[in-house]
């Protein structure tokens, strides 16, 4: 049991570290996307919030059908690392879970494991009275 949650645990961070990376390669096209337009493109939902994005609209801006085109994939750029950071939150949640309960067990595990050396030294105890017990009264 032990070892299928350290397996749970070990697969969460993969997939933690998979979407880090995914994360960091959206960011990177974004950035490149923005630096090629030269211009504020819209915002996705939820980027002001984390601290990007352009606060206020440029008036008068008409987007060029290019331009649209790269804004339409950026809105969708921006929409999958939001989507992407829900889920790496929502797995770290269950990694900090999984690696509370991992802990747990392997406080149970120590403790099962002074009471089973706890037994062989009684068992083997018992074993001495008994053999002293046999050589005592004869079969």
């Amino acid at each position: 049991m032990l070892t299928l949650k350290e397996e749970k645990i070990g697969a969460l961070r993969s997939r933690v570290e998979e979407l880090l990376v995914l994360n960091q390669h959206l960011g990177k096209e974004l950035r490149q996307v923005k630096s090629s337009t030269g211009a504020p493109l819209p915002e996705a939902p939820g980027a002001m919030e984390q601290g990007q994005g352009n606060p206020e609209p440029v008036p008068g801006l008409r987007a060029e059908p290019e331009s649209d085109t790269l804004s339409k994939h950026l809105i969708e750029v921006e929409r999958s690392n939001a989507a992407l950071l829900a889920e790496k939150e929502a797995l770290m949640g269950r990694l900090g879970q999984l690696e509370s309960q991992l802990g747990t067990l392997q406080g149970e595990l120590l403790s099962l494991q002074g009471q089973s050396g706890g037994l062989r030294e009684e068992s083997g105890r018992l074993q001495a009275q008994c053999g002293a017990l046999q050589v005592r009264q004869p079969v």
